[in-house]
Order: C-alpha cells, then sequence, then structure tokens
C-alpha cells in the first residue's frame, strides 16, 4: 500500500511538470504544432516528457528517443508516425498531420460586409471597410491582408498551391513560382503542403499567411478594401 502511494504521488507530481514542460515547449500556429529545441534541452527529464507527449500525435517509445537524440544533430531529418510528421528543423521540432488528400479547395462566394470562414483548423476574417477608414485598420503583418476591393471578382478559391503556380510577390514587378518563393523563405518542407493560395478567377491574391500580390494593393483610386485576417 505504502509503495501504491509513492507510485501514485510520483505519478502526479510527473502529469504536473508535463502539463509545464508543454506549456514552455509547445506553440500551435495556424494548425501546426511547434516544439522549441532550446526549451527542450532546457530540461534534464526531456527524453521522458517528450516521449509522453508525442503520443499524443502517434510516435511510438523507439522513434520518441530517435527524436530525442536529434535535437543537436543537422536540420533535415524527418520522422513518421501513421497519423503525423514531425521535421527536425533549425529552431523546432515541427509536427504537422497527414492527409489522404493533399489538394483542397474552399470557395468564398461573396463578401459584402463580414464574414468569418474556417478551414483546416484555422478561420479567415473577411471585412469591407471604406477607403477613409483603412489607416484606422491597417496592420502590417504575415497575418493580414489588404486588397483593393473593386479589382477582385468572386467567387473567390481558397486552395493549397501545386506546381506552376506563380504571383507578382508584393512591391515586386516581375512574377514568381510559388515553389522557388517558398524555397527563398526557407519554409520547411512539411509546412510547404499547408500552404494556401488565396484566388481570383485562377489569380493568386495571397500567398495565405506570407505574401500579398501587388495586382491587387491599395491606390490612389482605391474606393473599397477588402481585409482578410487569421484569427
Amino acid at each position: 500500500a505504502r509503495n501504491l502511494e509513492r507510485i501514485q504521488a510520483f505519478e502526479v507530481d510527473f502529469r504536473r511538470n508535463l502539463n509545464l514542460f508543454k506549456t514552455s515547449v509547445m506553440r500551435e500556429e495556424n494548425g501546426v504544432v511547434l516544439l522549441n529545441i532550446a526549451n527542450l534541452n532546457y530540461y534534464q527529464s526531456t527524453a521522458y516528457f517528450l516521449e509522453e507527449l508525442l503520443k499524443d500525435f502517434g510516435f511510438n517509445y523507439f522513434q520518441s528517443k530517435e527524436i530525442y537524440h536529434s535535437l543537436d544533430g543537422v536540420s533535415g531529418k524527418v520522422f513518421h508516425s501513421n497519423t503525423h510528421t514531425l521535421l527536425k528543423d533549425r529552431e523546432d521540432l515541427i509536427i504537422t498531420e497527414k492527409s489522404d488528400d493533399d489538394n483542397k479547395e474552399y470557395t468564398i462566394e461573396s463578401v459584402k460586409n463580414e464574414l468569418n470562414f474556417p478551414f483546416e483548423k484555422r478561420n479567415l476574417k473577411f471585412s469591407v471597410i471604406d477607403i477613409i477608414d483603412f489607416e484606422a485598420n491597417f496592420a502590417k503583418n504575415n497575418i493580414t491582408l489588404f486588397l483593393d476591393y473593386d479589382t477582385i471578382t468572386f467567387p473567390l478559391m481558397l486552395r493549397t498551391w501545386q506546381e506552376g503556380d506563380w504571383f507578382i510577390p508584393l512591391g515586386m514587378k516581375g512574377r514568381k513560382k510559388i515553389s522557388d518563393f517558398l524555397t527563398d523563405k526557407k519554409v520547411p518542407m512539411n509546412l510547404k503542403k499547408v500552404v494556401f493560395l488565396l484566388t481570383s478567377q485562377g489569380t493568386v491574391l495571397w500567398v495565405v499567411g506570407h505574401r500579398a500580390d501587388d495586382r491587387f494593393k491599395i491606390t490612389g483610386t482605391t474606393k473599397r478594401v477588402l481585409k482578410v485576417e487569421i484569427i
């Protein structure tokens, strides 16, 4: 009975510390789970905690040990469970969910005022604002897009990128292949497959979460603005 009490106490303490470990090392961005390697290396019991954490993503004991020993190794090593892929990158372990269908698309029929559009464990908020309110709404970051509303045609298509897709990055004049853009941005290979494009009549408006197309930017003649946010 005394040994059972001790074991139960150790288990409670382990679970408490595991929760602290998760809070310290794990974050989620756009449906992708990232484990910070510097924070992982901070803990003396990382091997044990990592094993418990990775169970939720389908990785077994032996895979967890191999992943642990890769923390100080070179970037680019990939591990697979039945449900997820884990990439050892420079600063993070990047975990993405496997999918039977790599080509996904969603249709946004129209946006009159506001629209919340859920997709892939994320949410896009569409808002139509008057140009006089543009400055008050402006935010310069990768998760917010501003377009000249009257230069686009509905319905819009939200889809995964494909080989051959191209756009004109905001601030540039020449076209660039999406594949080259993602390579230049050093987007890890298992994150490339979860990159979506917002398109209008087959033309790319936005590499979602990365860069807008220059052809639909706000100009001196813009009257209405389409604001799109990842929330």
